[in-house]
């Protein structure tokens, strides 16, 4: 083989290479928009993923301290775009399995997952401590890895109370799935 030929056959290796370094973050998902409620609670009806609408808290200095707790409460947004995080959630949403233990979701966080050839799909996520899966009309059996990435993806965790919230959230307790330490509203780290 002469020098020349060594030369392209390298270049055409290290152009493989990094090629192919590209591709493991390729995913099919656009964006995710997310609808989110940014605190806990129970009612006598379960909410539809349609019922989340986008209502920012208040943080007015003037209120009362009730007034003030009351207006913090709130519906937040966020969008997903960055392809690495997108690539570990739709790894996790391929692995999605149904469940015909319950039939309906008490939503808590609506996504709107946009793909690359314009098809849209459905996620929600519900139930008092937010571990239930409801993908695209059907309840999914629960996928820690799925919950964590998108929680932690919108900041979900860091406007719960730890001691009464997070230390029953199954992903945070799960001892198999590797992840970073979140914090709790008082800062406390989970």
């Amino acid at each position: 083989m002469t020098m020349k030929t060594k030369q392209i056959a390298t270049f055409i290796f290290l152009l493989l290479i990094v090629c192919g370094c590209d591709n493991k973050n390729d995913t099919n998902i656009k964006s995710i928009y997310i609808l989110y409620y940014n605190y806990s609670f129970e009612r006598v009806n379960s909410v539809d993923c349609d019922e989340i609408k986008k209502k920012l808290p208040s943080f007015k200095k003037d209120e009362s301290y009730m007034q003030t707790a009351l207006n913090r409460l709130g519906v937040l947004e966020k969008t997903i775009k960055n392809k690495k995080l997108l690539k570990e959630i739709e790894d996790e949403i391929v692995k999605l399995q149904p469940d015909t233990s319950f039939d309906y979701i008490d939503a808590r966080i609506s996504c709107f997952i946009k793909y690359k050839d314009g098809k849209e799909d459905r996620l929600c996520i519900g139930g008092y401590f937010a571990n239930d899966i409801f993908y695209n009309g059907q309840c999914q059996k629960q996928n820690n890895k799925l919950l964590f990435l998108i929680k932690n993806a919108v900041k979900y965790y860091s406007w719960m109370d730890g001691e009464k919230y997070l230390k029953y959230q199954d992903e945070l307790n799960d001892k198999s799935l590797i992840r970073d330490s979140v914090e709790d509203r008082s800062g406390k780290k989970y």
